[in-house]
């Protein structure tokens, strides 16, 4: 595995993106880069607001710009939209040098925020805005987005790359948390993902919050990337959940925010000096997506992970262990206290168990990689009537194939899964009671 050097600080070359004999001829020019933009006189970082028209139907795109450095960074808004954070990191950018140029293109497109809105979004929208920011700074444009934003961001880069450009204006890109779905997949079976997953071919440094639950994908995630010629760069975040969506961080996200001003330009004069080609790769065939979207009901389980055993502690401390399943009717929920739709139902499983008090039947539920004293503390603001185990690395929730939280799987008295939910429903709702009561056992 190539390591870089200091400027790019515990950043991993990804095993399976394409080598090169020898990394030292590429790493001395990096070092003169980093040395030369982080020189004095580079601190302007001053915010303003503009508007650049696409070339297609003449529509004007919004930009909020930080600086007015010759490098642009093209950043994408995720799809809950830019916080604080991103305008904090963005400054810091600027007074390093860079011009940061944010771009919230669902708002700018009057589209609803979310997923599937980015999913949507036409790649010659970005390809004009990378254009664009080149023509008004005259330097190297590498696009930054996050989450779901970076499935626009890679459609932009190869629909500028099938424009036949003549120079290559083009760094890279740097993707935070990328999540290139096509879909949400149904409970307890894998992602599908986009097809330009597997058809982009310009440099990538990836970054990676450990704490996220995709972060049991990214294997399959950095194998599409890769796999049309794309060199790939990983650079893993421990202990943090997301760089930018929490507005309370933790003291580790805090600190990853703080640093990444201070090493992101040396990983972006790294991405600038990779080779990359200026022909766009061939997109390959969707994958079969398998994809049903957010459940609104009970649905039937669809997945391939089986019901397997659960040895943990409960927030108080408490050891919780369930090895059979059978005879009765068990609902497991996977949730966390940060996740709005999971507190939302809380009090409609309580309401659930209630109405099965007496019955063969069990309500658990697992948190997701939070500390026991944080969900103690949202326990005591919160009432929860069944017990909640602890998942320190979400290493549980994998195994059973969650992929959205929360999830929920539903147990029948022959140990098999019969229903998968990933999402919020209305749990005591009278067709819900009916259908779990309908697979208690005779007698029960």
């Amino acid at each position: 595995m190539f390591r870089c050097s200091s400027p790019c600080d515990e950043v991993s070359r990804v095993p399976n993106s394409p080598r090169r004999s020898d990394p030292a001829p590429l790493l001395a020019p990096v070092l003169a880069h980093v040395l030369a933009r982080l020189g004095p006189g580079r601190g302007r970082w001053g915010r303003s607001r503009d508007a650049y028209r696409l070339r297609g139907d003449g529509e004007e795109i919004p930009v909020e710009r930080y600086g007015d450095g010759r490098h642009t960074l093209l950043w994408l808004a995720p799809d809950y939209g830019f916080r604080d954070s991103h305008r904090g990191l963005a400054k810091a950018l600027a007074d390093g040098g860079y011009a940061v140029w944010l771009v919230n293109l669902t708002d700018a497109l009057f589209l609803p925020r979310g997923p599937d809105a980015l999913r949507e979004v036409d790649g010659a929208v970005v390809a004009d805005l990378l254009v664009a920011a080149h023509a008004a700074n005259g330097g190297p444009v590498a696009v930054v987005a996050e989450e779901y934003s970076a499935i626009p961001a890679l459609r932009g880069i190869r629909a500028w790359q099938q424009r036949a450009p003549e120079t290559d204006i083009l760094t890279g890109a740097v993707l935070f948390t990328p999540a290139l779905y096509a879909g949400v997949p149904a409970l307890g079976r894998p992602p599908p993902y986009v097809p330009v997953a597997r058809a982009t071919n310009v440099p990538i440094l990836v970054i990676q919050p450990a704490e996220t639950n995709n972060r049991w994908y990214l294997d399959g995630l950095l194998e599409r990337l890769g796999s049309a010629g794309a060199e790939i760069y990983l650079k893993p975040l421990p202990e943090v959940r997301s760089v930018f969506y929490f507005e309370e961080p933790t003291p580790a996200e805090e600190r990853a925010r703080k640093r990444l001003a201070g090493r992101l330009p040396g990983v972006l004069a790294l991405l600038e000096h990779t080779p990359h080609p200026l022909a766009a790769a061939p997109e390959p065939p969707a994958e079969e997506t398998g994809a049903t979207g957010l459940d609104h009901a009970l649905a039937p389980y669809r997945g391939t992970v089986r019901p397997q055993p659960l040895d943990l502690e409960t927030a108080s401390g408490t050891p919780y262990r369930l090895q059979d399943y059978s005879g009765q009717v068990t609902v497991l929920n996977f949730w966390a206290t940060w996740c709005p739709p999971c507190v939302e139902e809380i009090p409609s499983l309580n309401r659930l168990r209630k109405h099965m008090e007496g019955l063969p039947f069990d309500l658990v539920s697992v948190n997701y990689a939070e500390g026991p004293a944080e969900i103690r503390a949202f326990m005591d603001k919160v009432q929860v009537d069944f017990p909640v185990l602890l998942d320190p690395g979400g290493r549980v929730a994998a195994d059973w194939g969650v992929f959205t939280l929360p999830a929920t799987f539903v147990i029948g008295p022959d140990a098999t899964i019969v229903y998968g939910v990933n999402a919020a429903i209305a749990w005591d709702a009278p067709e819900v009671v009916e259908a779990l009561k309908a697979l208690l056992p005779e007698g029960g």
